[in-house]
């Protein structure tokens, strides 16, 4: 499982297929994926109240993921338009199917058995990406002209985590949340940056130290991220339309909204703007 959540880290990926001896795919595996074991097996020394990975997790094959992973991985018919696959992607609330060459009755269903006539896998990143490249299709739309506030974007409260957090606590809070995000705030409760899933990349038995330390600290051991950089905010004013194109420029899945004093007081994240699009 290590080399895999390696290979996802040092690509900038999100996900990966998974293939069996023979080459056939049999599922995807995500960050979330990998990311839930690492975090639900961290165990504190009772000698030394230092928190490690436990050992076994770090050399478990990649495959006994798959009996553990709440959405199991659905495929799509490379026949469907991208509004039908829209909803689907919404209706079954995951974030990314794999594309079959081949019709399927019902368009979407669980994988049951490897398959290998693959065409990709399709994402929310995707759907994001198609709008940018068709600006003026959005200018088009009224929706897309419409504010953030307009349209009751914004509204969810961020989990809130402060810099002075033990990355290890920081993280198991985010699983007991089930949120696969956090905004992070200095001592007056700015934001100054946000930690997800994806920032497990790179733990291994090694350096699990590192888990003990702050998150600001923790950062540290990435040495591809810098720790400050910024957030992306956005003001409730802009368009639905801005905000697609600053999600895609950006590559974040979550955008913020700060009051005055700059401190998070909410969030709108990739799943929320595509159910507002699905209501065209």
């Amino acid at each position: 499982m290590r080399g895999h959540y390696y290979k996802i880290g040092a690509h900038d990926l999100r996900a990966l297929p998974i293939v069996d001896n023979n080459g056939e795919i049999f599922g995807i595996v995500d960050v979330d994926d990998i990311a839930k074991p690492l975090i639900t097996t961290l165990r504190e020394d009772p000698l030394t109240g230092i928190v490690r990975i436990n050992s076994d997790v770090m050399g478990r094959s990649v495959s006994s993921l798959f009996l553990q992973q709440n959405k199991k991985t659905h495929l799509l018919g490379n026949k469907v338009s991208l509004w039908r696959g829209m909803n689907h992607m919404a209706n079954y609330d995951i974030r990314r199917f794999l594309v079959v060459d081949r019709d399927i009755a019902e368009e979407v269903r669980e994988q049951t058995f490897p398959e290998n006539k693959i065409d990709g896998v399709f994402s929310q990143t995707d759907i994001f990406r198609f709008l940018a490249n068709n600006p003026a299709w959005m200018r088009s739309e009224p929706l897309f002209q419409k504010t953030l506030s307009e349209l009751s974007l914004g509204h969810t409260r961020p989990l809130i985590i402060s810099t002075r957090e033990y990355a290890a606590n920081a993280f198991a809070l985010m699983s007991e949340r089930k949120r696969g995000h956090a905004a992070i705030v200095d001592n007056r409760g700015v934001l100054v940056s946000t930690l997800s899933d994806f920032d497990l990349k790179g733990i291994n038995r090694k350096n699990s130290y590192v888990l003990n330390l702050s998150l600001e600290k923790f950062y540290e051991h990435d040495k591809k991220k810098p720790w400050w950089e910024k957030p992306s905010v956005v003001d409730p004013q802009i368009s639905l339309y801005e905000a697609i194109m600053q999600f895609n420029c950006t590559r974040r899945h979550v955008l913020y909204f700060l009051d005055k004093d700059r401190k998070p007081v909410g969030e709108i994240t990739y799943k929320e703007v595509l159910r507002k699009i699905l209501s065209l």
